[in-house]
Order: C-alpha cells, then sequence, then structure tokens
C-alpha cells in the first residue's frame, strides 16, 4: 500500500520546478565541460602519482626522491604508509627550477 503523505509531497513537486532543476544541471555541466575544453587551468581532477611514478617524472631516483622528500624539498600527501604526489605540484616545482637563458627578453 502507498504512503499518502509520500503521493502528495511527489505530486506538490511541479513539472515546471523538475524542468528548471534538470536546465540548472545541464548549464552546469556545459560550463564545466567548456572551462577543460578550453584549456582552462581550473582543473577538476589531478592526477595523483606513487613514488615511483613521481621519480620517474622528475627523472631522479626513488631513493633521492625519498631524500628530497624528507629533506622538505618536494612537497607530498601521506596515504597510509605510502607517499602519493600531485603531478601539477611536480610540474610547478621543475618550472621554478629553470635556469638559462629566455628568448625573447
Amino acid at each position: 500500500m502507498k504512503d499518502p503523505k509520500k503521493n502528495s509531497y511527489l505530486s506538490s513537486i511541479s513539472n515546471v520546478q523538475i524542468d528548471s532543476l534538470a536546465h540548472k544541471l545541464k548549464d552546469s555541466q556545459v560550463s564545466e565541460r567548456k572551462l577543460l575544453d578550453q584549456g582552462s587551468s581550473l582543473k577538476i581532477e589531478d592526477e595523483w602519482l606513487t613514488s615511483e611514478g613521481a621519480a620517474e617524472y622528475l627523472k631522479i631516483s626513488v631513493g633521492e626522491l625519498r631524500n628530497k622528500t624528507s629533506n622538505g624539498q618536494i612537497p607530498y600527501t601521506k596515504l597510509g604508509r605510502s607517499n602519493r604526489y600531485l603531478k601539477s605540484q611536480l610540474r610547478e616545482l621543475l618550472l621554478k627550477k629553470m635556469k638559462g637563458v629566455h628568448y625573447g627578453n
């Protein structure tokens, strides 16, 4: 047997309200997709790397990565007993360390 309170609540929601909510959801998804398609710096997700992956990305040994992590030179997050590294943070670290002549200056 159906609950009369539940039916009265559902019947009080108009189709216009449902359509309005659906339209807002669709608009937010389209806007989000446009930002990502335009190469915006806003990222919903970033890639997390293991120690091995981070060392490979930085072109250093895992031991050197551990030393630099312990010395506070490389940012990381602890996940259980493992370290995880955000690829975007490692990229920023590499860009900060760039040396040499910059063209156009």
